[in-house]
């Protein structure tokens, strides 16, 4: 739609934003947006808002799912929780989260039965770019470096491999959070995008799980590290179907799975027995860098 430029005070010029647009949104007089130039092109965006939005958890009896009903609640988008608890051991488990995941979520009161989270710093929903981007870095990076320490038998390095997936962890929280609250950049769905953070966040779990154990294995699972290598380079190559998606690439992309499914099914016949739990979460991996591509064929076309 066009809107017709007017200028007050001089040197400033001002266009009216779509009411229709206004309302569905919430904006009134008084209210921020985000303005971003890029060339010719003016973005437009809500300035984030704080939802405000509490929620209280029972957790009395609650032990193995309370580390993962507080990231549903952060990655919901809710700003204060409220746990109710009968064991410190519980609380234990909530610190561990807090301090693992969750950016910006922090204890702020706590008591015999009761502890309290809240949001207390922000990552500006504009940042959902950035944030993503450095997920996709620290994936390929974590991959690269897997191989790289497997060949060399380096235990400490697997060690460091492992403990980096808390990042991932953080990365994949935030982003799924911004998805949640209706904020992210224009031309991304959220349906989609959420399950593809979901697989992001999968392929650095299998990374940790396979340095973790090779790191406190008797012998180093050297039959998986040609599907390793494979692996990262169809990691590094999503991400550049990502960024730069057009359908003949993608093409190129799905053209590479079969040579790859071939290869990881040879590996596993001819593994020692050690090696198969590698060998099963590249399985793991393979198909999520698969399924991935279906989710942004969604987003992209």
């Amino acid at each position: 739609m066009k809107r017709k430029v007017i200028q007050l005070a001089g040197s400033t010029l001002v266009v009216s934003l779509p009411n229709r647009w206004a309302q569905a949104h919430g904006v009134r007089k008084g209210d921020e947006v985000e303005v971003e130039p890029a060339g010719s092109v003016l973005r437009i965006a809500l300035a984030s808002k704080r939802t405000g939005k509490e929620a209280r958890i029972e957790a009395k009896g609650i032990r193995h799912v309370l580390n993962r009903a507080v990231g549903a609640l952060y990655k919901a988008g809710y700003d204060t929780i409220e746990i109710v608890a009968d064991d410190p051991e519980q609380f234990s488990i909530v610190q561990a989260t807090v301090g693992r995941t969750c950016i910006g979520l922090e204890i702020v009161e706590q008591a015999q039965n009761r502890m309290l989270l809240r949001i207390l710093s922000y990552l500006d929903s504009t940042e959902f770019d950035t944030v993503l981007r450095r997920l996709f870095l620290s994936l390929m990076s974590m991959g690269e470096d897997l191989v790289r320490h497997l060949e060399a038998g380096d235990r400490k390095g697997l060690e460091n491999v492992a403990l980096r997936d808390d990042n991932n962890n953080r990365y994949a929280d935030f982003l799924r959070r911004v998805a949640n609250q209706d904020a992210l950049p224009p031309g991304l769905l959220p349906g989609p995008l959420y399950y593809l953070l979901e697989e992001l966040e999968r392929i650095g779990d299998c990374y940790r799980d396979i340095a973790r154990s090779a790191a406190g294995g008797k012998d180093m699972p050297s039959s998986c590290l040609p599907t390793l290598r494979l692996l990262s380079v169809r990691l590094r190559a999503f991400y550049t179907l990502f960024y730069s998606f057009t359908l003949a690439e993608a093409e190129r992309y799905a053209e590479g799975r079969a040579t790859l499914s071939v290869g990881i099914g040879k590996a596993i016949a001819a593994a020692p027995k050690q090696d198969i739990p590698a060998l099963a979460r590249c399985v793991v991996l393979e198909a999520a860098l698969h399924d991935m591509a279906g989710a942004l064929m969604t987003i992209r076309l």
